[in-house]
């Protein structure tokens, strides 16, 4: 926002342009154990303001088997778009040596799996686009295994997700 000469500085032009870039993170693992149903990742929220538009970025951590994969998604209030495009690797992948990384676009509401071995953390590199509704909430970052398995698929502590409002 750019202020012009002679223009008071009121605390809300300034909590306005302290408050566009939000972040959350991760402060410990997070583990999913025989489950395909999407939980909350634990400190991955965010508020968003109704009718605003945000870019978001992020680092998902995650450590799984070759049979359990990774699978996640966001929440949003009632009708907001987004739309996720990220660097990961596919469900299929066995192993993390030359694993092929790709990039996809899809909308909220749809979720995707990442996979690799048991015992090599992994990432995913989310960005996207987020356009609110007349409605304020959340972003909610959620998590499960893509396919039940016994052995825990595990959301590392440090992950982390970022918004920038930018109308």
């Amino acid at each position: 926002m750019a202020f012009a000469a002679g223009q008071k500085l009121t605390a809300a032009l300034l909590n306005a342009e302290f408050n566009k870039d939000r972040i959350a993170y991760t402060s410990g693992d997070q583990s999913r154990v025989s489950s395909t149903v999407l939980t909350n990742a634990i400190g991955l929220v965010l508020p968003v303001e109704a009718n605003a538009w945000y870019i978001y970025d992020g680092l998902l951590m995650y450590d799984t088997n070759t049979t359990a994969d990774f699978k996640w998604d966001m929440t949003l209030p009632t009708s907001s778009f987004v739309r996720n495009s990220p660097w990961m690797t596919s469900a299929s992948v066995a192993g993390a040596v030359d694993a092929p990384i790709y990039h996809a676009a899809y909308d909220a509401g749809s979720s995707d799996a990442a996979g690799v071995a048991a015992g090599t953390i992994m990432t995913i590199r989310p960005t996207g686009l987020i356009i609110v509704s007349t409605t304020s909430g959340n972003m909610q970052m959620r998590f499960a295994q893509n396919v039940s398995n016994a052995t825990a698929t595990v959301l590392k502590g440090g992950s982390w997700m970022r918004l920038v409002k930018i109308a």
